[in-house]
């Protein structure tokens, strides 16, 4: 493998029949995977793999021009040095156990999506004139996909519940939108994904009935 290469999501280490597999997209594949299934078992190494995830993706979804999910890589860069923070505090406060949404909080929760959503919409639209790069594919929708990320990997960081329900949608309406970018094995993973916040809902439900 040519090193200098490393970063670039088109050149192929290996193909899996027609489908290029890149390093950049296995490497974040991996540590995404490994990242999501600690979270199910309520670990800190969610948060470490979820560094080396987000750094991968972030320069992946640049090239192929998902600029609210580029800028989505940043934000959880930050979120996930947050919730490491939180989750690896020695004395274990209520607000770092797991717990359900109140009805209050929902409605700001809500509120926050909607105007995270118009920063990834503005940002998204912006970008490609003032840099000359490739206008934004997908731009409402991934701007929707974006911002709900964000407010699951919030909802992550505090320990609660809903984080999964959330992450369930946004992972398998995901898939559709990397087929159609051509990121096939980000697409499975996606997939794999889904299929682990439905496991996490399920273990996170029942250490909280057996909590409360």
């Amino acid at each position: 493998m040519d090193y200098s290469t490393v970063w670039d999501a088109k050149q192929p280490l290996f193909f899996l029949g027609d489908y290029a597999v890149s390093f950049i997209e296995l490497l974040g594949t991996i540590t995404g995977l490994c990242s999501v299934y600690f979270g199910t078992k309520n670990h800190n190494a969610v948060w470490y793999f979820g560094f080396v995830n987000v750094v991968c993706f972030g320069v992946i979804f640049f090239q192929i021009a998902l600029y609210s999910d580029m800028l989505l890589q940043i934000f959880y860069f930050f979120a996930t040095a947050y919730g490491l923070w939180l989750w690896v505090q020695k004395s274990v406060s209520k607000e770092n156990e797991i717990s359900r949404l109140s009805s209050e909080e929902y409605k700001n929760w809500v509120l926050l999506f909607s105007s995270i959503f118009f920063l990834f919409y503005l940002f998204s639209k912006t970008l490609p004139p003032l840099l000359s790069i490739s206008p934004a594919s997908f731009l409402h929708f991934d701007a929707v996909l974006s911002s709900a990320s964000v407010i699951a990997t919030l909802l992550m960081a505090k320990r609660k519940i809903e984080t999964w329900l959330l992450w369930i949608v946004i992972d398998f309406v995901s898939i559709g939108l990397y087929v159609q970018k051509g990121v096939h094995l980000i697409a499975i993973e996606y997939a794999l994904f889904g299929l682990l916040a439905i496991i996490g809902f399920y273990s996170w439900r029942k250490i909280y009935s057996t909590s409360t």
